[in-house]
């Protein structure tokens, strides 16, 4: 019995009170793009209690805080802010030289230190922003845009002018001819006919008899018969 006792109290010797802890630092956004002149806010928060650390950009220190103390490096004691309850830094009104990798590194109260990296790019307006477009892209896709609706504008009026030019249907002036009722042509021949008939016997041999055929076609229908027929009786008249 005494010696099961000893076995477990060597065991529990042996179990581990349990694993501490690992210190990190969360990086709300490891790439931060901010414009020329604007303000970048690099937010970090450790997971566990810190008593200190620092933030250093290219080599150079930029804050080193213990406690509630903080001192700033060369040109950054106008221009940065640091947020000692979590290690977050604000550079305000950042220019083309901001660009680059920072580096964070805390210490808990546990003396566990952790380190973090961050990108900062730093733009000109006309650049490229992530999650954007440039002004020139922006103008380019405009008048894009306008151009495609202008084509595809065109492009239907000439469709809806041509379906329209098929479905007319063509316009077809028939000239009617009534019974009884000399046209115009008819009337012409005929009084050509008649001024050669009334004519004096020396003058019809130098003038030109009237064509019979003009005369015949500019006939209606049904004195074109009564014509033919007087025509024969005139040459059976002649032939005798």
């Amino acid at each position: 019995m005494a010696g099961l006792l000893l076995t477990a109290l060597g065991l529990c010797l042996f179990i581990p009170a349990g694993e501490s802890q690992v210190f990190t630092i969360h990086v709300e956004h490891s790439r931060i793009h901010v414009a020329v002149r604007e303000h970048a806010f690099i937010s970090v928060r450790p997971s566990a209690e810190i008593t200190g650390g620092s933030w250093a950009f290219g080599g150079v220190t930029v804050a080193r805080w213990i406690a509630d103390t903080v001192s700033y490096g060369n040109g950054y004691s106008s221009r940065a802010e640091l947020f000692t309850s979590n290690g977050s830094l604000l550079l305000q009104s950042v220019n083309a030289s901001d660009s680059g990798e920072y580096l964070v590194t805390m210490i808990a109260k546990g003396g566990s230190p952790a380190s973090a990296n961050i990108t900062l790019r730093v733009f000109f307006g006309s650049d490229r922003s992530p999650g954007g477009l440039s002004a020139g892209a922006t103008a380019g896709i405009v008048v894009g845009v306008f151009a495609g609706v202008a084509i595809v504008g065109a492009l239907a009026a000439w469709l809806i002018k041509r379906n329209s030019s098929r479905m007319k249907v063509p316009e077809i002036h028939h000239r009617s001819i009534k019974p009884g009722v000399n046209n115009t042509l008819a009337t012409d021949v005929a009084d050509s006919s008649q001024i050669y008939e009334n004519m004096p016997r020396h003058q019809k041999s130098t003038a030109h008899p009237p064509n019979e055929n003009s005369i015949y076609m500019g006939l209606i229908l049904e004195d074109q018969s009564v014509y033919s027929e007087l025509r024969r009786y005139e040459r059976r008249t002649f032939d005798k």
